[in-house]
């Protein structure tokens, strides 16, 4: 018998559009940007329901106005991030079953992220991207550990 399990799963950047929307010029100041980063990820380590995060590190044009999530579109953001993303909290390795079903972990949140995968308009997946966001925020992804025992989420 199949086991299903649920928990939390937060899409950090959703909730930045809305906190640092592009609409506002004087909400995504690079000082602005660090604060919510700090204030999230403080916030989700408070909150023990979130048991996975993903950051979605894209740039785009939306209504005629930039639109940049990266972690480091500022020095403040990915200081910020990386020393946030160095508590123990956010965790880089998974816990499966023995039927490798992912379980939520008992303490922090799974860390992973969307790292700029789209070129053209396409999905462009490759090892060296998630490997350079991984060397950008001083650690690993959950999602490249997945794809390397082969389990899909």
């Amino acid at each position: 018998m199949r086991t299903a399990y649920n928990f939390t799963f937060l899409l950090l950047s959703l909730v930045l559009l809305s906190a640092c929307g592009s609409n506002n010029p004087e909400s995504t100041t690079p000082e602005n940007k660090a604060i919510w980063i700090e204030e999230a990820l403080t916030t989700i380590e408070s909150r023990s329901e979130i048991k996975a995060i993903s950051y979605w590190h894209e740039e785009w044009e939306q209504y005629k106005l930039p639109a940049n999530l990266k972690i480091d579109s500022s020095e403040q953001s990915i200081n910020t991030y990386r020393t946030l993303m160095s508590s123990e909290y956010f965790l880089n390795e998974i816990i499966i079953d023995d039927d490798l079903h992912i379980l939520p972990p008992i303490k922090g949140a799974y860390h992973s992220a969307y790292p700029g995968f789209v070129d053209d308009n396409k999905e462009s997946v490759t090892l060296d991207r998630i490997e350079r966001y991984e060397n950008l925020a001083d650690k690993n992804l959950v999602g490249y550990i997945l794809a390397m025992i082969g389990v899909t989420v």
